[in-house]
């Protein structure tokens, strides 16, 4: 369940971006600048145990649904762990399929989800991501 929020809101970072007026892929560039940023701001609220600038960054219908304190709940074990990724800053995104774009803006958990396909890196309890 915990893995499942965690990469739920991962994926939900990822669409909270900007809006883009037409529906294309982002660039490589741009999705490496999303994936990483979300990967980190999830790593500062960690290590701080403060979950306030990541909340902020969530989509609205994200933020409608969880407090900072429910995400610190969520992510509870990545904290106890003392799991720190913030390896990712230096290495290049490992993809497993290349990146897709629906028709329509994504804004609910369950459909979030389909976003975690841009990440194949998970970071191990060790702190160093599994890649």
């Amino acid at each position: 369940m915990r893995s499942f929020l965690c990469w739920t809101i991962l994926g939900t970072l990822l669409l909270a971006a900007p809006a883009r007026a037409e529906n294309t892929v982002p660039s490589a560039e741009l999705q490496e600048i999303l994936i990483k940023t979300s990967l980190l701001t999830l790593n500062d609220a960690n290590l701080t145990g403060n979950y306030t600038v990541l909340h902020a960054r969530l989509a609205k219908a994200f933020r409608d649904q969880i407090t900072p304190d429910g995400l610190k709940k969520g992510f509870k074990t990545f904290a106890d762990q003392k799991v720190d990724f913030g390896l990712i800053a230096t290495k290049p995104p490992i993809v497993s399929s290349a990146a897709r774009c629906s028709c329509a803006a994504t804004s609910t958990p369950s459909q979030a989800a389909s976003a975690t396909s841009l990440i194949s890196c998970r970071p191990k309890a060790s702190g160093n991501p599994s890649c």
